[in-house]
């Protein structure tokens, strides 16, 4: 069975999909899916169109799908809702279970990020590269870029959240 993982934006979406073994989960497949178009919706429409079209294919393998949830950024906000709620109906139109985590609880859970030195917090892309390093040694895998890391790391986080249950 598989785990989805999506780490969705309006400009480059990952898509992981993990496959789930009695030893040790694999990753299956990894996407990143890119628009340029200038147009939100028409950029929103393509990502979806693209999510659909993997789902579709798999989706009788499929235990469950975890989005990262939509936290307020101030310039984007708004179109991450709107592409997050266009995919929870495409889940919901093919009879897909999913569960929402944020990227800070996905961290969390899984102790990707080590303690920061004192007074000196960790950037953004010194973040993502302790997801990168940790998604990439638990899943034995290159991750092309940080979208399908941040996908696989919401996959760990959902696994984790699930043993201590």
């Amino acid at each position: 069975m598989y785990i989805v993982g999506l780490d969705l934006s309006t400009v480059s979406t990952g898509l992981v999909v993990v496959k789930k073994y009695k030893t040790r989960d694999r990753v299956h497949k990894a996407y990143t899916f890119k628009t340029k178009d200038k147009d939100v919706h028409k950029r929103i429409y393509e990502i979806v169109h693209e999510v659909r079209k993997v789902l579709s294919r798999i989706k009788s393998n499929v235990d469950i799908v975890v989005i990262e949830a939509v936290y307020n950024i101030k310039w984007n906000t708004q179109s991450l809702l709107e592409i997050r709620g266009a995919i929870i109906n495409v889940l919901i139109e093919l009879g897909l279970e999913y569960d929402i985590i944020s990227a800070s609880k996905a961290r969390f859970i899984t102790y990707a990020i080590p303690k920061a030195p004192k007074g000196k917090p960790w950037t953004r892309d010194e973040k993502k590269q302790f997801v990168k390093l940790l998604t990439e040694k638990h899943y034995h895998t290159k991750f092309k870029n940080d979208d399908e890391s941040d996908a696989a790391l919401l996959c760990l986080a959902w696994t984790k959240k699930k043993e201590k249950e």
